[in-house]
């Protein structure tokens, strides 16, 4: 007796819908998630030198001091202020002084980084208060309609000058 081998065929799978599927679920999960830019505060930092400089001393009457305290409070020229009065009196100091200003801001290092971004943002408020006024007096215009060169001279004329520094941990001053 003679057997006869049978061959079997395996059933192939077909996958042509496979890549189909895949290009839909990337698509799915690319609409559906949210890509939120990380938001941060522009500053340019100085440019790094071999040697520090030596200390320079600056009039007192061109400075405006604000203070972010560890519990979050903050003070304008030593005295108590809230962020609404400290964007009055920044925009007025800067108004005043022109060129010839800078404005300290010291924070204690348990100080939350909210407190200290507000405050940043404050001063970086009263700031563009500031250019939209200039802008409006000298060219008639918001200062973002106004051209490259105009709003340079504007920025010449009102130069953001913010210092930073910190509170030593023991709660003392920096000298």
């Amino acid at each position: 007796m003679q057997f006869r081998r049978r061959t079997h065929k395996i059933p192939l799978l077909n996958t042509t819908a496979t890549a189909d599927i895949s290009f839909m679920l990337l698509i799915f999960f690319l609409v559906t998630s949210s890509m939120s830019a990380d938001k941060a505060m522009q500053r340019q930092l100085p440019p790094y030198q071999e040697e520090q400089p030596a200390p320079t001393e600056i009039d007192t009457e061109t400075l405006l001091q604000l203070t972010v305290e560890a519990d979050g409070t903050y003070t304008l020229n030593s005295q108590p202020a809230q962020l609404t009065e400290i964007k009055e009196k920044t925009a007025a100091f800067v108004e005043e002084k022109k060129a010839d200003h800078l404005i300290s801001i010291e924070t204690d290092d348990r100080a939350s980084y909210d407190a200290y971004f507000q405050l940043h943002n404050t001063v970086a408020e009263a700031y563009r208060q500031l250019y939209e006024q200039s802008a409006l007096a000298a060219y008639h215009k918001p200062f973002g309609q106004c051209s490259a060169t105009e709003r340079n001279t504007i920025k010449q004329q009102l130069p953001y000058k913010v210092a930073d520094a910190h509170l030593a941990e023991k709660g003392g001053r920096h000298p």
